[in-house]
């Protein structure tokens, strides 16, 4: 019965899928045409040169510019494109990737795989949310969503049902990423909720001795009041643009004369001896020289300077209060956003936990930036405890991981870097175009993925000693070349230096197929109470949407799969 409501389902499904106008992966290139051998599928195109070494003194000269050439017009639908070969379907179903699933649980998997692939659902999911809510009331309608939705995308309320869930998959050799699905809701932003999620991520960091190879992910906005972290964002691209207006001539460095005139100019009421002060405790330079004789590289600028400190006497200067312009009520929520990260960092240092901070809106990425390199400086003197998120959809992404890189070299410390290609683009491409700018995401998908591509290869070309660079890619051309990018560099598929990681509830047949070639590779699994899981499963419904080239294919998996739980399978 199940196997007839499958079949009935997928007919309905694909005929309604091919009479949509699927917009949103029109720019899908070909699929790369793959060469199955043994357990290994390999690409038959040879992986892109290296990017080569970039700059380290100015930031304005380091840049990565990976070659990107206009989607073609011609590319399949991914409809009219077969996802896998025969022979990989063959060894994909081998791999039985579902085989810890009741029939129930095929069934939830199969009706929401169907769903997300139709535009009108995913493209109106947080309309038909609050419908839903008015109709049927909250209630209903966050049981509703726990129960399908969120049986496939998420591990569960609380971090017991984590630590079950988890015990399931590393009997698979799959370890896990926690994600404590908590970030910026309106509704919630008061100091209480704040201070009751961090006890959350604490926890999450402390289940380290019961979860191997344990890692924590992490939203910053969860933890700090959203209108604050937004001006401390304002203020960190104004501290970026001073030094800017100094070095008209770009010559890469500004003398600190240079810098207190401009100050001066501003209308800040200070005395050379507060410039002094400033280039000492928070550039960090203490030579001795004068004004005139100091330099302050734009690298090192970037490095120190920042709207708001974790250490309480660098704010306390002079000049620094000018440069943050917050007011006592701001700094009041400023200090206790600190304050909150001490306690998840220090967990995390003690028991030598991963924390991979998300990357989040543009708006605010600037102030999280800021944040994340001072904590680096803290606690990633050994080991990449605080990670930074790239995602590789904007175009700014190879500036920025270049410097990234440029300094981790500056201060002798390794990199914790998560990759990924984003998950806001409605978002960022809305706002960009109420504001009247340029659009910060890359033109189509096919260039998202050269950007991602190339942005690995460099990191991979300058992985310094001790660092970590997770690939969170759910796409299998990308995860071909860099298996081949690796094996080209020496680097071992069991390196703990370069792994990979897909979300609970996609590209399982992906994270299998690695964990049978010997790759480290990890499951991001989120969980939290439903009502704050909302935005996530949200981005979850439209990235499936984005990523799934064949429901064909994802199909056949699990029609396999019950086949093999009937007594007339052979």
């Amino acid at each position: 019965m199940i196997l007839n409501n499958l079949n009935r389902l997928a007919r309905c499904s694909l005929a309604a899928r091919r009479s949509q106008n699927i917009f949103q992966i029109a720019n899908l290139s070909s699929t790369q045409q793959l060469s199955y051998k043994g357990k290994f599928f390999q690409s038959t195109k040879a992986p892109e040169s290296a990017q080569q070494d970039a700059k380290q003194e100015d930031r304005s000269t380091i840049s990565v510019k990976p070659t990107q050439s206009q989607p073609s017009e011609s590319s399949p639908r991914p409809e009219q494109q077969k996802f896998v070969s025969d022979e990989e379907l063959e060894y994909f179903k081998s791999l039985r990737i579902y085989k810890e699933k009741t029939a129930l649980e095929l069934v939830n998997l199969f009706m929401i795989n169907k769903l997300l692939h139709y535009s009108v659902f995913v493209n109106n999911a947080d309309r038909l949310y609050k419908i839903s809510c008015k109709v049927l009331g909250h209630r209903i309608t966050e049981i509703i969503i726990k129960n399908t939705m969120g049986r496939v995308f998420t591990g569960g309320s609380n971090i017991e049902e984590i630590m079950s869930f988890a015990k399931k998959l590393e009997s698979r050799n799959v370890p896990v990423i926690v994600d404590y699905c908590c970030e910026a809701l309106e509704e919630d932003q008061n100091e209480f909720f704040m201070d009751k999620s961090v006890k959350v991520f604490e926890k999450t960091v402390n289940v380290g001795d019961n979860i191997n190879r344990h890692k924590v992910s992490m939203k910053i906005s969860g933890l700090i009041n959203m209108e604050v972290l937004k001006k401390i964002n304002i203020y960190g691209e104004e501290i970026d643009s001073l030094y800017e207006q100094i070095d008209k001539t770009k010559k890469g460095f500004i003398t600190g004369q240079e810098l207190h005139q401009a100050l001066v100019a501003k209308g800040y009421h200070i005395e050379e001896s507060d410039t002094q002060e400033f280039i000492k405790t928070v550039l960090e330079i203490q030579d001795g020289k004068s004004l005139q004789d100091t330099q302050i590289r734009q690298l090192i600028w970037r490095i120190r300077v920042h709207p708001y400190y974790i250490q309480s006497e660098k704010n306390q200067l002079k000049i620094s209060k000018y440069l943050t312009k917050l007011d006592q009520h701001e700094i009041s929520k400023a200090e206790n956003f600190l304050r909150r990260m001490e306690l998840v960092f220090d967990a995390a240092f003690r028991n030598k936990t991963r924390v991979l901070v998300d990357a989040e809106q543009s708006f605010i990425q600037r102030a999280i930036d800021s944040f994340l390199e001072q904590y680096q400086i803290k606690y990633n003197v050994e080991a990449p405890i605080v990670y930074t998120t790239f995602q590789n959809y904007l175009k700014s992404s190879s500036k920025r991981i270049a410097y990234e890189i440029a300094k981790c070299k500056e201060l002798n410390i390794p990199f914790g870097v998560k990759m990924v290609r984003g998950a806001y683009i409605n978002e960022e491409t809305r706002i960009a175009k109420e504001k009247g700018i340029e659009n910060p995401i890359c033109d189509g998908l096919d260039k998202t993925t050269e950007m991602i591509e190339s942005n690995l290869k460099f990191l991979v070309d300058n992985l310094l000693p001790g660092s970590e660079l997770l690939i969170g890619s759910h796409n299998k051309d990308t995860i071909v070349k860099m298996k081949q990018y690796m094996k080209s560099k020496g680097i071992p598929n069991n390196s703990q230096q370069v792994y990979f990681s897909q979300l609970l509830g996609l590209a399982d047949h992906l994270t299998y197929s690695l964990v049978d070639e010997g790759y480290s590779v990890y499951k991001y699994i989120p969980f939290g109470e439903t009502h704050i899981m909302i935005p996530y499963l949200i981005r979850r419904a439209q990235e499936s949407f984005q990523v799934l080239s064949s429901v064909e294919f994802q199909y056949n998996l699990l029609k396999d799969e019950v086949k093999r739980r009937t007594p007339f399978y052979y």
